[in-house]
């Protein structure tokens, strides 16, 4: 059963100007919105199913919740107040099986079907689709055109995610395999297709794809080592009701505006003061914390040293997404505990800003309410907090 736990309200008064090295000088006008969050409470692990290890988080339009579990390889059904409904999928070879959940497999939902893809050998670069009403499995479509071949700058891409559009038709997205990085130019491509994998146009956009530094770890079984740091600005994107495709590179404050064939329309931009980025205190704090041990000890080190264009600041923007309301959210990077949120209009304008604590991922905001992905300090358990926004 869903308890409201607690009644957490989180309110941050907006600021007329902050100057701070790494914060953003907002407008001053008393018309902006005061945002308060109210603890609703927690998705996971209750005394009707044990959530494992958090894949991919969803929420739908009646506000149920699904939850990917990496450890049972399935999809965790919650009815909007907390209640258990059931577990979709399994682990498995065949159609709508899952050989593996990971943090890469995306959830979405179109005309009475949830989509869930899927990267095993069997159903590679493909997406299960299930029925809303009884959880059958309704198909399983390809999301490998096979006129990749017909593009030329395709060599080496495969599809990692895809968005609905209308007329049932997909934008799906690009990238380079990790064995390529090192050798190629590494873009993200954004491609119309229809649900039978036929390619609809050529790539409506081209964005830059992630950064990875590199290092070779030598032993018995040498291997090439390669990491994102958090550090590295990158691509962002989202789509708007009315198919407006919204892209931002992270560096500055800009977001592009599109049609939904990829032409430019116009930027969103606001002046931002970047935060400094104090490399050897991060290393210091590598060292200390063992990030990324599992590549072996002093790699990480090893990466940053050898590192030749360390940026001197962090980039500006962190996260973006668009709400049913069709508001653009936006995380900006001002310190190490906590992200600036700004919300605004499609049109630029600032609706409210607050800060929310970086360990408290905002995984999206949907019907009035924002969820988001914690650990709890007791037990360890990751949940999906629910926040009621007013």
């Amino acid at each position: 059963m869903f308890y409201r736990i607690a009644l957490l309200v989180i309110s941050y008064m907006l600021i007329a100007t902050i100057s701070t090295s790494g914060q953003s000088p907002v407008p001053n006008n008393s018309e902006l919105k005061e945002v308060k969050f109210v603890y609703e409470g927690a998705y996971g692990t209750n005394k009707d199913v044990v959530v494992g290890r958090f894949g991919p988080v969803a929420v739908g339009n009646n506000d149920r919740v699904f939850i990917g579990d990496a450890d049972q390889e399935t999809i965790h059904v919650f009815e909007k107040t907390g209640e258990y409904v059931t577990s979709v999928g399994r682990i498995g070879r065949g159609p709508c099986e899952f050989e593996y959940i990971t943090q890469n497999t995306e959830i979405s939902f179109n005309d009475g079907h949830m989509y869930v893809t899927d990267d095993q050998l069997q159903f590679e670069n493909s997406a299960h689709v299930f029925s809303l009403d009884d959880w059958s499995c309704a198909k399983t479509i390809r999301l490998l055109s096979d006129d990749k071949d017909d593009f030329k700058e395709l060599e080496g891409y495969f599809p990692i995610r895809f968005y609905h559009l209308e007329e049932d038709n997909l934008l799906v997205v690009y990238r380079l395999t990790y064995e390529d990085i090192p050798d190629k130019k590494n873009y993200l491509y954004y491609l119309l297709q229809d649900e039978d994998g036929k390619i609809l146009s050529d790539p409506v956009l081209r964005l830059p794809g992630p950064r990875y530094a590199s290092y070779t770890v030598e032993g018995s079984y040498p291997f090439n080592a390669m990491h994102s740091f958090p550090f590295y600005s990158r691509s962002l994107f989202a789509i708007t009701k009315g198919g407006l495709l919204l892209t931002a590179n992270g560096t500055d404050f800009e977001i592009r505006v599109h049609d939904p064939e990829g032409n430019y329309v116009r930027s969103i931009t606001h002046p931002f003061e970047n935060k400094k980025l104090d490399i050897e205190r991060m290393k210091d704090n590598y060292e200390r914390t063992g990030y990324m041990s599992q590549l072996g000890e002093g790699v990480v080190s090893e990466m940053l040293e050898d590192e030749e264009n360390v940026p001197e600041n962090w980039p500006a923007l962190n996260q973006m997404l668009v709400d049913d309301k069709n508001q653009i959210w936006v995380s900006t990077i001002i310190d190490d505990e906590v992200n600036e949120w700004w919300i605004m209009e499609l049109s630029g304008e600032i609706i409210s800003t607050f800060k929310w604590p970086v360990d408290k991922t905002i995984e999206t905001v949907k019907n009035g309410f924002l969820y988001t992905r914690e650990v709890e300090t007791e037990t360890g358990e990751e949940k999906i907090n629910k926040y009621q926004i007013k």
